[in-house]
């Protein structure tokens, strides 16, 4: 698994207090952060604290500072790492349903429903599979695209109202032959 670059928590009151202390007396330069009431930047990381309580770290040395400061002096316990443990529900069986387009008036609508159960969660997260628009370069959205396609599931396309169950080999071949006027998938 890829070291994370990204750490986000909510802070009691309290903790807010400790992580604020701790920025303002530490080896920290202050940053203006908007949004925040108090941002600074770390060795090679960033560490923002917003207004509405969340911490939010960033950059290379992300891991580092949230296992040997974040955790020990102010969360007083392990975290990252434990997310199952302390969030079980992310990892039970679940559904999600998006789409993209404005339909036949304006073009074609595409609509996609991706079910996971928990071997597919713990290969989406060393994948680092996120919403598309926190994906900020075609390069990342590539190496997704091929994670995935190595990687345990099944695609399904739907065109015209008939459902084709079809692996993604077969789905790449009638995505070829796709009608441009519609552009959905016509299967076999």
């Amino acid at each position: 698994m890829t070291s994370r670059n990204s750490f986000t928590i909510k802070l009691t009151p309290e903790q807010q207090g400790v992580l604020t202390n701790l920025l303002n007396t530490g080896n920290y330069r202050p940053l203006q952060v908007p949004h925040t009431s108090i941002a600074a930047q770390g060795q090679e990381c960033t560490i923002a604290l917003y207004t509405s309580g969340k911490c939010l770290v960033q950059g290379k040395g992300t891991e580092e500072w949230v296992s040997f400061t974040l955790e020990p002096l102010v969360l007083m316990e392990a975290r990252l790492g434990y997310e199952e443990v302390h969030d079980p529900a992310r990892s039970q069986p679940h559904m999600g349903v998006d789409e993209s387009g404005k339909g036949d008036f304006f073009g074609p609508m595409v609509i996609a429903a991706a079910y996971v159960d928990e071997k597919l969660v713990t290969t989406f997260r060393d994948l680092e599979v996120r919403d598309s628009k926190r994906i900020t370069s075609d390069s990342k959205a590539q190496a997704l695209a091929r994670g995935h396609s190595r990687g345990p599931g099944q695609s399904v396309c739907r065109g015209h109202d008939r459902p084709a169950g079809l692996q993604p080999p077969l789905c790449e071949d009638a995505q070829r032959e796709q009608d441009p006027r519609v552009g959905s998938c016509q299967g076999n």
